[in-house]
Order: structure tokens, then C-alpha cells, then sequence
């Protein structure tokens, strides 16, 4: 009976041992239900034929790319590109898709939130002004902590000046 109840604990404390690969899971993902979604409503401007914003979302790799913004930030779909330009209320400049045609529905939107989601987060670049770069990386960019959102580079003192506030 002890073997059994060892076993138990060690599978459960240890169940993403055999979980799939996040790369693989999102790959799925976008196969099975993102890229038909962004087909139908994306892709007749941001594809291979047409290229408005610079921005591509016909291949996964293309999508998570972006333009001159990251496409997709692992984790984080409120810093991601893609999620924050369907979730723009319609009308507003930059809003997809634009004009008069029908945006993506309640359950689209919620399925793209979903695969960015998927795996391990992704840390945010972002510049001093808190917006993510052009590319992230460049110089005078400082990293978010995926886990915390502040600045990786972060100077904290105990100071009583600091203390004070």
C-alpha cells in the first residue's frame, strides 16, 4: 500500500513531467482553430498577396512575428499585437478588421486570449515610456519580469526616503 500512495504523490507533484511541449501545443492550436479564424477575417490584407502594416498573419511564424511590434508575447495577449488590435472597440483607429466588416466574434477573441496564453510566459520589452518596442532588445529597452511586471533592472533601496511614501 505505501509503494501505491509514494507513487500517487510523486505523479501528482510531478504531472507536467510528461505534458506536452508548449511550441507544439500552440503549433496545434493555431492549426486547428486560430489560423482558420485569421483566414476568414485577416488574411485577405495581412497575407501573402497583401501586406498592410507590414503585418502578415497567413503562416504561425509570421503571426507571432508581428510588424513592427511583436505579434504575439507569450502569455501576455494584453502586450500582444494580434489580441490588442481585435479587442479594439470598433470604429476606433487601428481596429480589425476595418470599416464596416464584421469583427471577430466574443468566442474568436476569447480562443486567440487563449493561445497566447498557452505555456510558459514570455517576458515583456518594454521601453522607459512602458510601451513594447519596435524590437525587443534594442538598446535602452529593459525587460518585465513576466511574474512580477516590474523592470528586471529595477533599482530597490530601503532608503528612508523610500520608506517614507
Amino acid at each position: 500500500m505505501k509503494i501505491i500512495e509514494v507513487m500517487g504523490i510523486f505523479l501528482l507533484c510531478s504531472g507536467n513531467l510528461w505534458a506536452e511541449d508548449p511550441q507544439v501545443v500552440r503549433e496545434q492550436m493555431w492549426k486547428d482553430e486560430i489560423a482558420p479564424i485569421l483566414k476568414q477575417s485577416c488574411v485577405e490584407c495581412h497575407g501573402e498577396r497583401k501586406m498592410k502594416a507590414r503585418v502578415r498573419l497567413d503562416t504561425f511564424e509570421l503571426a507571432i512575428k508581428g510588424g513592427k511590434r511583436p505579434g504575439v508575447i507569450w502569455g501576455h495577449p494584453e502586450a500582444s499585437r494580434i489580441y490588442r488590435t481585435i479587442t479594439k472597440p470598433r470604429g476606433t483607429e487601428g481596429a480589425m478588421p476595418p470599416g464596416k466588416r464584421e469583427g471577430l466574434t466574443d468566442r474568436e477573441v476569447a480562443m486567440i486570449k487563449s493561445w497566447i496564453e498557452t505555456g510558459p510566459a514570455d517576458e515583456i520589452p518594454v521601453t522607459p515610456s512602458g510601451l513594447v518596442p519596435p524590437s525587443a532588445g534594442a538598446s535602452g529597452v529593459s525587460r518585465v519580469d513576466a511574474k512580477s511586471s516590474a523592470p528586471t533592472n529595477a533599482v530597490t533601496t530601503n532608503s528612508p526616503i523610500d520608506l517614507a511614501h
